[in-house]
């Protein structure tokens, strides 16, 4: 049987390979191409899917941070000095007072008479230590060094007193420093027997005024001055603290949810709308489930109502024609301080009246994680349809690779015929020629 590579031959050219390659396009253009142009369809709309669903998970986070109450009480300290730091509890009432710090309070720390070595026995004796109202006795041995009694000293005390070893220099530069773990008065370190010991710093307490009220307080960090506010001491001096609502905070956090909500908005017009100057339409051109998305959230915002009967618009948050969300955050601002209640009512809710924001909640997560959910469903119906078609697009493939394996046999036995005849009627042609040509 000829090869397909001398396909033609035989018949003149009529049954070539160039004849199966038309045939095999054709049938690939009615076939393959179909399924590979709608292959390409779900990629497209699982990609804006995907797009889609970035955004709605986006605003859901921002919809979760915003429901939460305790969002609506962030509280700042504002400081004119440097002697303190503070920092507030959420909640915490507005006020203004002025710290004046007249002493820090110091740990109490004692230093030993001076030795040689710190690896040198000592000799043995008994060590007296007492702190607060608690009394110890260390038994030194006669192996003891500096080091070692240092470690004695804080497993005595319970970590209440700790031992170091301090090189001051000189012949004899090694000390034994005793500090107490907490400062203030009343965790004077006392320390008696064999090993004199100095007083390197005296245990004080922390003193200072607020707005001329003397304070005195053991630590140099102080809890609940106020209410929800602590303190830490750093420096004498004086320093005025202002405390007030952080409305900067909530406001920019509602504007990022606006410009979310946009967001949405803008990928839900371009997935769904025809460009009538380009003919073309969004990959999503009618799907209810894609249009239902943008129209869902809207209703949350149109079906709200604070304690008083407000309205998304008296906060702050009005549609435009476009169906895009603008954000007056003045008048946001204004709510908030004027009836910060009313305004907790809209945004979060009150017992079993849910506010905007656990409605958005509730509305997200049926869109885009439920899985009856539309978005859900649509990923689901396009995921099977994107295998179903790779399976046609396979079976497809391989019966046209099978139609033109037999195609070509036929067509090389079909021109190994044709050939063979047009051989024996040349023959014969040229026989009856000779015939003639004998007469």
């Amino acid at each position: 049987m000829a090869g397909i590579s001398t396909l033609g031959i035989g018949s003149s050219g009529v049954l070539s390979s160039d004849l199966i390659d038309k045939l095999r396009a054709a049938d690939e253009a009615a076939q393959i191409t179909p399924i590979e142009q709608n292959q390409e369809s779900i990629k497209l709309k699982q990609r804006g899917l995907r797009s889609l669903k970035s955004l709605v998970n986006q605003l859901a986070d921002l919809s979760t941070k915003l429901s939460d109450p305790t969002h609506y009480g962030i509280t700042k300290a504002s400081l004119n000095g440097d002697t303190i730091s503070a920092t507030v509890a959420n909640s915490t009432k507005a006020q203004d007072f002025k710290i004046d710090v007249l002493n820090l309070a110091t740990n109490s720390i004692k230093e030993s008479e001076r030795f040689a070595s710190k690896d040198t026995a000592i000799g043995a004796g008994t060590m007296h230590l007492s702190i607060g109202d608690s009394s110890y006795d260390v038994e030194i041995t006669a192996d003891d060094t500096l080091e070692t009694l240092s470690k004695k000293i804080e497993g005595a005390t319970e970590g209440k007193i700790i031992g170091s070893v301090l090189n001051v220099g000189g012949d004899e530069p090694f000390r034994l420093i005793l500090k107490s773990k907490d400062s203030g008065e009343k965790n004077k370190i006392s320390a008696t027997g064999d090993i004199r010991f100095y007083v390197a710093q005296k245990a004080k307490d922390a003193e200072f005024s607020v707005d001329g009220a003397h304070v005195k307080s053991a630590s140099n960090e102080v809890k609940n001055l106020f209410d929800g506010i602590d303190i830490t001491l750093k420096s004498t001096g004086v320093t005025t603290i202002s405390v007030r609502p952080d409305n900067e905070q909530i406001t920019q956090d509602m504007q990022n949810f606006v410009n979310q909500y946009n967001q949405i908005t803008d990928m839900v017009h371009k997935l769904t709308s025809y460009d009538a100057e380009k003919k073309v339409g969004g990959v999503f051109m009618g799907t209810g489930e894609i249009q239902d998305v943008k129209d869902r959230l809207r209703d949350v915002l149109d079906s709200t109502f604070s304690k008083a009967g407000k309205m998304a618009n008296d906060f702050g948050l009005e549609f435009d024609k476009k169906g895009k969300l603008s954000f007056d955050s003045s008048k946001f601002q204004e709510a908030l301080q004027n009836d910060p209640e009313d305004f907790k009512s809209f945004f979060v809710g009150e017992g079993d009246q849910k506010g905007i924001f656990r409605k958005f909640n509730n509305t997200l997560f049926q869109l885009a994680t439920k899985s009856s959910g539309p978005l859900k469903s649509l990923q689901s119906n396009l995921d099977e349809r994107a295998q179903s078609l790779n399976e046609m697009l396979e079976k497809a493939k391989k019966n046209l690779n099978n139609r033109y394996d037999i195609l070509k046999e036929k067509f090389a036995s079909f021109d190994q015929m044709i050939g063979t005849i047009k051989n024996q009627s040349d023959y014969l042609s040229s026989m009856i020629d000779a015939q003639y040509a004998k007469k």
